[in-house]
């Protein structure tokens, strides 16, 4: 964690002394049971000043009843200036990516901005973390949710003034992680009054899972990783220039080479190569345990989901069009867990942030998911089952798919013994090299 850097703004005129309600959209009054206490000292200490001067009056003590007059003086402008002190604060977060991968590491910055002339002698910046995420050189403790740690902060704001704070975050596990809510604490110079208010944009990001190197990963044949030639030329690309020819009748302009058209005094036209993409779809099985009410393995679901990943990456490095269909249940709802193949480019980002999103809950079996969603796997498409389990509903329906046409490759994970691959259906077993790395110090098992 940096220091923080402070920065003074330019006075303005948009603040009135007599406004005690602060932007509907920033901040709201929050009371918890330390402001309840903090509230109740204030007014016995109100009640004692009060006390004080009934009985300086009543023993004809001016000197008592003058003390006690300033004290009230003192404890009333306290008190004004404890319901002023969150009026036009401003609170706000940001990450320097909210996309990253499980392992890496980014930048939390918290800025808060006092737009007014009061100063504010101390501040408590409270923020919920998700748990996923650890913050470095921060003062972290537990709190009420049992997914989030609080980063607590005390910092002393002069009169229009902005404070920067800056943190480094690893991300330790994949998911849909949001921060907040945050809550601004402040008071008098004396400590006797306070306020809490409670910032109310909560900010998301996605931790994509981690994926390992798959140098050695190959499709079986007879469809091998990579492009291969179309048996029906019904169309070329063109991005793959394979020669020159004579003109012909009908030939777009567009085609014609025109140096090599002036230096031969033909008129010859470019050709390519008549190719078409593999496509591959990546069926992700979330269930750990035939029976549903025997619970999960995060162990195991953990690898599914890297290992999905991992395959993920091996296939956009070699030019595979991406699909992804899985019976799990999202945790947001922008997540899709059936998506068929396509040439967008943003399809690896998008299968990516849909594996992130797994939670240990299934909709229904796979093999169900696989037969609903004939339509998302195109005729020719490698299929790639992952699981963990590959109970024998799931080895009939990778034979059925052997059937249609379809590569099929079984990439087990578990830690029973493989199924037995069949005819079209090949069988990859490597659970542990799925596993997280050890952390350092400790052995891998």
């Amino acid at each position: 964690m940096e220091r923080p850097t402070r920065d003074r703004l330019r006075p303005g005129f948009g603040w009135a002394w007599g406004s005690f309600g602060p932007p509907q959209d920033l901040l709201r009054r929050v009371a918890t049971r330390s402001d309840l206490l903090a509230d109740l000292w204030g007014e016995v200490w109100t009640l004692l000043l009060l006390a004080v001067i009934i009985a300086g009056i009543i023993a004809h003590a001016p000197l008592v009843v003058a003390l006690g007059a300033m004290a009230s003086v003192v404890a009333l402008a306290s008190r004004i200036w404890a319901k002023l002190s969150l009026e036009e604060v401003q609170f706000s977060r940001e990450v320097s990516s909210d996309r990253v991968f499980a392992g890496e590491e980014f930048e939390l910055i918290v800025t808060v901005v006092n737009k007014k002339p009061l100063p504010l002698p101390w501040l408590t910046i409270t923020d919920a973390v998700p748990i996923e995420l650890a913050v470095d050189s921060a003062d972290m403790s537990l709190g009420e949710r049992h997914d989030a740690l609080i980063l607590r902060r005390t910092v002393s704001m002069s009169w229009y003034e902005k404070i920067r704070m800056r943190y480094r975050v690893r991300a330790l596990k994949r998911g849909y992680l949001r921060f907040g809510p945050a809550r601004l604490a402040s008071g008098d110079l004396f400590g006797l009054f306070r306020v809490t208010r409670e910032a109310r944009r909560r900010d998301s990001m996605v931790v994509y899972p981690r994926s390992v190197p798959m140098p050695d990963f190959m499709v079986p044949a007879p469809r091998p990783i990579g492009d291969t030639v179309s048996k029906f030329r019904l169309w070329e690309d063109a991005s793959r220039p394979s020669g020159l020819r004579e003109y012909a009748p009908g030939d777009s302009l567009r085609r014609v080479d025109w140096k090599a058209t002036a230096r031969t005094n033909d008129l010859l036209v470019r050709t390519y190569d008549h190719r078409v993409a593999q496509s591959a779809v990546i069926a992700v099985d979330v269930d750990t345990s035939e029976k549903s009410w025997e619970g999960y393995s995060p162990q195991m679901l953990e690898r599914v989901v890297t290992a999905a990943a991992s395959v993920a990456v091996r296939l956009e490095e070699t030019g595979h069009r991406i699909g992804l269909i899985s019976n799990a249940i999202p945790l947001s709802e922008t997540a899709r867990m059936v998506i068929p193949p396509g040439a967008d480019p943003r399809r690896m980002t998008t299968v990516l942030e849909s594996l992130a999103m797994v939670r240990p809950v299934s909709m229904n079996r796979l093999d169900r998911v696989l037969e609903a969603e004939r339509l998302a796997v195109p005729f020719g498409a490698t299929v790639i089952v992952v699981s963990a389990i590959c109970p024998p509903p799931l080895q009939a329906a990778c034979r059925e798919l052997a059937r249609r046409g379809h590569a099929v490759v079984i990439l087990y994970v578990g830690e029973e013994s493989p199924p037995l691959p069949s005819r079209g259906v090949d069988v990859l077993s490597d659970g542990v090299r799925f596993d997280p790395p050890p952390e350092p110090g400790k052995r891998a098992r």
